[in-house]
């Protein structure tokens, strides 16, 4: 009786971790190709994950609906609590069977095993790809949209990713041993683990697809460069297939990816014919990412893409054109690419050289944004106090700074334009609502949620200029600290443009513009009363077409 007692326990504990493993293969499946995770696509039905037979005409309004109607948001979120706890529920269940079967548990036979570890890499790789952040334009904005509407993954499913006895498999491929993990499961996991074989012919099948690729001399050979040391990521695509990618950017906009596939079939790995293969993608807008300017730059969101009445702001509108001009010529093909990566190298070179001279300069300027603003400076001592530390302080600033800006303005901005383009922002009330709703997004450090609660206060005054002439209605005028915003952000982008067509660079003449680029910003947001031609400009069209 015993014995029978025991296999019952054990089958029905498999029955239980074979439902669990279908539900999460099920889910997983789904995103196999997708960008951005979501839970849209599932219902619960007597217990098991079933998919929604949905057109992409329904799915375009579902989607509108709860991006726009709280109450709509609300109800999705009820429908959604369990389906997530069934999700959460089973992703417990292959937790624990990885625990047992570390300790050495045979009671799984080699194919169940081979399910439980494929089915918890493919988990852990939609997790991950919930919580990175997106890489393209297009992504950024589906990503945005989605949120808004309630159906990405939520901040509880992104922190349930299946550790491996705390050695999770990391995103990007790095070599590291794992002494501490028993031998029956290290052995399963290093199945998935790159080898060196495989990263190396990887790499010589991008370096062949790179020379093919009909681009710029002077990108492919940055490609070529950066090959050997930009990170790539590995991860489990079906149960024999290990799928290699790297993303490969040098410049702002810039981006080429490399990806390809091996068949761990037989005792050897294989290359997969026809699985290799490079996409590359050049976005350009013709106004400064951080790194081409002092490591902080605010969005050409928050410039108006064209003047409906261009003869009433004459210079902003030559502006405007330039910008456009310039972002085409910025492109591989065109004939300021390589001046600009000329200047990004020097300008990092001379940051990094002249840390001492040119942080102190920052953080001064970032005080003036936040006294400016009215914002409490006590974050700021922490952030810049890491900053001394560093030895790439410019990239780490840029890098921060882009990701905020993007959160607070960008993203926030692009909603709505999506939103108009979609006619469901036709009236004021609508603007109001969405762009509160668009605004309101978490950000981690102190310092980042100072910075964003900074830039959202300039967000509403700005945009709601601009959208009073796609709406019809009559805007405010700007208040003191937007109007000085707006005004920085047009000098950026004319600044901009002066380097790339007049400026001729060399270390001894970029650290004096730098430093003059940082004391006018100081000027700028210090100064009671501070030239605003451009600003004026431009405030006084809106207010004027609508009067």
């Amino acid at each position: 009786m015993k014995s029978v007692h025991v296999h019952s326990n054990s089958t029905s504990e498999n029955d239980k971790l074979e439902h669990a493993i279908s539900i999460i293969e099920r889910f997983t499946l789904q995103h196999e190709d997708s960008e951005v995770p979501t839970l849209e696509h599932f219902e619960l039905q007597n217990g098991t994950l079933e998919l929604k037979n949905l057109s992409s005409i329904e799915k375009t309004l579902s989607c509108l609906m709860e991006a726009i109607f709280q109450d709509k948001r609300q109800q999705r979120k009820k429908e959604q609590k369990p389906l997530k706890g069934k999700l959460l529920q089973s992703v417990d269940t292959i937790k624990i069977a990885l625990l047992k079967l570390s300790s050495g548990n045979q009671t799984l036979d080699k194919e169940l095993q081979t399910r439980l570890l494929t089915t918890a890499h493919r988990y852990n790789r939609v997790v991950r790809l919930a919580k990175t952040e997106p890489r393209t334009f297009s992504e950024r904005i589906k990503r945005f949209f989605f949120k808004a509407a309630g159906w990405l993954i939520d901040e509880e499913l992104q922190a349930s990713e299946i550790q491996f006895l705390g050695s999770p498999l990391p995103r990007k491929f790095t070599q590291h041993t794992h002494d501490n993990t028993s031998q029956k499961i290290a052995s399963v996991l290093q199945a998935t683990l790159p080898q060196r074989q495989e990263i190396d012919l990887f790499h010589v099948k991008a370096h062949t697809l790179l020379t093919k690729e009909e681009l710029p001399h002077n990108v492919i050979e940055e490609a070529l460069k950066s090959l050997r040391t930009t990170p790539i990521e590995a991860y489990l695509s079906s149960e024999h297939i290990l799928s290699l990618r790297q993303t490969i950017s040098s410049f702002p906009g810039e981006t080429i990816e490399l990806k390809g596939d091996f068949s761990r079939v037989k005792a050897m790995s294989i290359p997969i014919s026809g699985s290799f293969r490079v996409a590359s993608q050049a976005v350009q807008t013709g106004y400064p990412h951080p790194l081409q300017h002092v490591g902080i730059t605010f969005s050409e969101k928050l410039l108006p893409t064209i003047l409906l009445r261009p003869y009433l702001a004459p210079n902003v509108d030559a502006l405007l054109k330039k910008k456009q001009e310039i972002a085409h010529r910025l492109l591989p093909t065109g004939d300021l690419n390589s001046k600009a990566k000329a200047l990004l190298q020097i300008r990092k070179e001379v940051f990094n050289k002249y840390k001492d001279e040119l942080l102190p300069l920052q953080k001064e300027y970032v005080q003036a944004l936040f006294q400016a603003a009215g914002t409490e400076l006590e974050v700021l001592d922490g952030y810049f106090t890491e900053l001394v530390r560093s030895d790439t302080f410019f990239e780490e600033m840029s890098e921060l700074h882009t990701k905020v800006v993007e959160h607070t303005l960008t993203h926030p901005i692009t909603h709505l334009e999506q939103a108009w383009l979609s006619n469901s922002l036709k009236e004021y009330a609508d603007f109001q609502k969405s762009i509160k709703q668009a605004s309101k997004k978490p950000l981690s450090t102190p310092y980042e949620q100072a910075l964003g609660s900074l830039l959202t206060k300039a967000l509403l005054p700005i945009s709601e200029l601009f959208f009073s002439e796609k709406l019809d209605f009559s805007p405010q005028p700007l208040d003191n600290f937007s109007k000085k915003v707006l005004a920085c952000t047009l000098n950026e982008l004319s600044d901009f443009i002066y380097e790339l067509e007049m400026f001729e660079a060399t270390e001894k003449n970029m650290l004096p513009w730098i430093i003059h680029l940082l004391k006018q910003k100081i000027a700028l947001f210090s100064e009671e009363t501070a030239p605003l031609e451009l600003a004026n400009e431009l405030e006084a069209y809106f207010l004027r077409s609508r009067g």
